[in-house]
């Protein structure tokens, strides 16, 4: 999760994660 998105969001993604991290990867996708 979060791999598909841009390495800021993935910064983003890997800090939260949680279940947050998957909404974060639909928003970039």
């Amino acid at each position: 999760m979060g791999r598909f998105a841009p390495p800021g969001s993935r910064l983003r993604v890997t800090v939260i994660e949680g279940g947050m991290d998957f909404h974060v990867t639909a928003f970039t996708t």
